[in-house]
């Protein structure tokens, strides 16, 4: 069963490491997770490579409220549970 997490960043690099280093490190099954990222199209804040961790990026304009940001991260997730 495929878990999408989605998570907006933007201009957060160090945090955002951290954040997926800590959730390769401790999924019990990582095969089964999905990362959506949602970025603005302006922020030019790279997406880490993280080892075995799938990650999808969704660029849109800046500006967007909160709802909009996870709306966009939901139409691109793929699994059955989403976070």
């Amino acid at each position: 069963m495929l878990i999408s997490l989605i998570v907006p960043s933007r201009g957060r690099p160090d945090q955002l490491r951290a954040f997926l280093e800590s959730v390769r490190q401790t999924a019990g099954d990582i095969s089964n997770l999905e990362v959506i990222l949602v970025r603005d199209e302006e922020d030019d804040t790279r997406c880490p490579e993280v080892e075995s961790l799938s990650i999808t990026q969704v660029l849109g304009p800046s500006g967007r409220t909160m709802g909009e940001l996870n709306l966009a991260g939901i139409q691109m997730a793929r699994g059955r549970w989403i976070f």
